[in-house]
């Protein structure tokens, strides 16, 4: 749908999706305290949605 499709190409989209890999792929080397802010928002590798 149109909607969606600008929602899926916004700016906004686009960064938190560029952030969410990043944390992602190197959430091994992230500090703990880093690791358990985001754990504090609900999120971390393999978490379900």
């Amino acid at each position: 749908s149109p909607p969606f499709l600008a929602w899926l190409v916004s700016k906004e989209h686009r960064l938190f999706h560029q952030l969410w890999h990043a944390s992602r792929d190197k959430w091994h080397k992230l500090p703990e305290d880093k690791r358990n802010a985001l754990r504090g928002i609900g999120w971390q590798p393999g978490a379900p949605a």
